[in-house]
């Protein structure tokens, strides 16, 4: 079986203990083994040790970093499957300086679209379009000429799509409307879900907000917000203050999939979106989805452009990020119109589907690691 090594000194959940599932998974499919190197405490660890094709070798923090940087020369078992490995996926940059002098093709995976440390790659693996201009243009203004630029490709993150969830989106929307009627019934409260880390860059406070506008305008809705973080308290001063009785926060989910199922759309406000997991994990829930206009929700939902007929027709609606009332007038709009809540649920199942499935991402990666071993 073919071999790809991926290293991190990431312990944290998210984005790229989320990644090293997904990464394994596709790769899986593409007939890959994956080597994971990771420190010994990694949130992930578990979970990656029921991937079948995951082979894990683990180390305290202290010890990975001394191996990293001397090239894994004391690490045996490491260093006996360099030969055959047929690249290296990075996942945090300021590895490269060390990992880069191993002779195998290397892919920095530029998982928060940030620019530091990208010129030191020999190639980056993108969430977005917009990741990869915005690395373009920094090599550019560096002096640095294109051919000697690192190699830069999209990858973005892949989705299980059984067939059934397809079928969830049609039986959702004939639940809430059971006889078929576009206006639905007049009593339903249309309930709007967000969920992730209370952090700034999260935008939840644009949200809370924007829940104001929307009271005010006496626009009947509800809407749940899941998590926690830092600004926790700050979120509900906010909401006091502002008098809100429309905005609820739920506290943290570890399991979205019933928070999906009793809502009717989902909010994502973030400042920063590298990609947006959680916005495929919604569209495949069957709910439309409006989210502001970062990074991957801008790949995922303008495939065909940015006007809201575009979008819709992708799964949702996008609005210029830290607007809160260009977020107020999106939610409106879905709020007031069942008929395209509806339809944009069912279109956004069929895109993540067709568009961005673990098939689909082992394909694009499959076609990556060939290509490098030329």
């Amino acid at each position: 079986m073919k071999r790809v090594i991926s290293v991190t000194t990431d312990r944290q959940p998210g984005g790229i203990a989320t990644a090293l599932i997904g990464y394994s998974r596709a790769l899986n499919i593409a007939g890959y083994q994956h080597v994971v190197i990771l420190p010994a405490n990694a949130s992930i660890r578990s979970d990656l040790a029921k991937e079948p094709n995951v082979e894990i070798k683990a180390v305290p923090l202290r010890w990975l970093n001394f191996h990293i940087l001397t090239c894994f020369i004391f690490y045996p078992s490491v260093r006996a499957s360099l030969p055959d490995a047929c690249a290296i996926l990075v996942h945090n940059a300021r590895l490269l300086t060390s990992l880069s002098r191993l002779a195998i093709p290397h892919f920095l995976v530029n998982h928060s679209g940030k620019l530091r440390h990208l010129e030191k790659a020999d190639s980056i693996l993108f969430l977005s379009s917009a990741a990869k201009e915005r690395a373009k243009t920094a090599f550019e203004k560096k002096g640095i000429a294109a051919a000697d630029q690192p190699k830069c490709a999209i990858l973005p993150h892949g989705f299980s799509c059984p067939a059934i969830q397809k079928k969830k989106a049609a039986d959702k929307d004939r639940q809430r409307n059971p006889e078929g009627n576009p206006e639905g019934n007049p009593e339903k409260v249309p309930t709007i879900m967000a969920a992730g880390r209370f952090v700034e860059k999260k935008g939840f406070a644009d949200l809370i907000d924007a829940a104001a506008l929307l009271q005010h305008q006496n626009i009947a809705c509800r809407i749940e917000l899941y998590g926690t973080g830092p600004l926790e308290e700050a979120y509900r001063r906010q909401i006091d203050q502002l008098g809100l009785n429309n905005l609820v926060l739920k506290g943290w989910a570890k399991d979205l999939s019933s928070c999906f199922a009793s809502a009717d759309m989902f909010c994502l406000p973030s400042h920063e979106e590298p990609f947006g997991l959680i916005l495929g994990e919604a569209m495949l829930a069957g709910l439309p989805v409006i989210a502001s206009r970062t990074d991957g929700p801008s790949d995922i939902l303008g495939t065909g452009g940015t006007s809201a007929e575009a979008t819709l027709s992708c799964g949702g609606l996008l609005y210029p990020r830290g607007e809160p009332a260009a977020l107020a007038e999106a939610l409106c709009l879905l709020i007031r119109d069942k008929k395209k809540r509806a339809a944009a649920a069912l279109a956004g199942t069929k895109h993540i589907t067709q568009q961005y499935s673990l098939a689909q991402q082992a394909k694009t990666l499959d076609a990556i690691l060939t290509a490098a071993k030329r």
